[in-house]
């Protein structure tokens, strides 16, 4: 049976590998006001080449929000990029609809003493139902061309994490680099991977164990670019994952997380 949750707060968009102009950028951001949104969780890579104000200031023009921003291998120092987008930092926490987004750069290997002691009195302090993780380079191999050894330290951390007794106040993490749409689970942690803003890479499912972490795929969106929405509900107990492509504004996929569990809807079949 098709489910949704109860909102009325406006989704929020997540997306990832997009610090690019010209038509596939554009068709992008208009995709996402077509669904009346203006929230925006980018998972790093937010600038190739030129400035951010080039990239992204169309995006300001048009009423969006940086309200979630990770960064990516892809950048202008990080310095720059927490000043552009008014970030807390390179690792901080935010609320945003009762739901806590903790944000990581797991592009920096300098700084992981630091990083993981606070994400660990983070996640014990935390309170909400709802805690996403959210950095850019997944821990685990997503069946596409990345490899979690180009942060392997971080990554090490990382699965160290979603072996110990805090993974299970981790309703999901947010992911991008790996240039596809596609949701996994990471042992019991879903991962959501929103990558594909600029390219989509060609990908294959995955099943397989690795650290004593079983890793599966549980959707894997078409060869094409999309985007994901989230929408939290008004007690902030669970949320919904939508896959939308951008082409023709389908659903491809829907998901309610709701206490580190996710349950697909059939539209996630193909």
């Amino acid at each position: 049976q098709k489910r949704t949750v109860q909102s009325t707060t406006p989704a929020m968009a997540i997306i990832g590998d997009a610090g690019l102009t010209g038509p596939d950028l554009d068709h992008l951001r208009d995709s996402i006001q077509a669904e009346k949104i203006n929230s925006l969780i980018l998972t790093g890579d937010n600038l190739y080449f030129g400035s951010y104000a080039w990239t992204w200031d169309n995006w300001k023009r048009s009423g969006f929000k940086f309200d979630v921003v990770t960064i990516g291998n892809h950048h202008k120092g990080y310095e720059n990029e927490i000043k552009y987008f008014g970030m807390g930092g390179e690792y901080y926490s935010v609320i945003k609809n009762g739901a806590r987004f903790i944000v990581l750069n797991s592009d920096n290997q300098s700084n992981l003493d630091a990083q993981f002691s606070w994400l660990q009195l983070e996640l014990n302090k935390a309170t909400e139902s709802l805690i996403f993780l959210v950095y850019h380079h997944p821990t685990f191999s997503s069946g596409s061309d990345d490899n979690w050894k180009q942060r392997e330290q971080f990554q090490l951390r990382m699965r160290e994490v979603f072996k110990s007794g805090l993974a299970k106040k981790i309703s999901a993490v947010l992911l991008g680099h790996a240039h596809i749409s596609a949701i996994f689970n990471f042992g019991s942690i879903p991962a959501i991977v929103s990558g594909s803003g600029r390219e989509v890479l060609k990908a294959n499912a995955v099943y397989y164990t690795e650290n004593e972490v079983q890793v599966k795929t549980r959707y894997l969106a078409p060869q094409a670019q999309h985007w994901a929405a989230l929408k939290i509900s008004d007690n902030a107990q669970e949320a919904q994952i939508q896959f939308i492509r951008v082409s023709d504004q389908l659903i491809t996929c829907s998901a309610i997380i709701s206490h580190g569990e996710i349950t697909l809807e059939a539209n996630c079949s193909n």
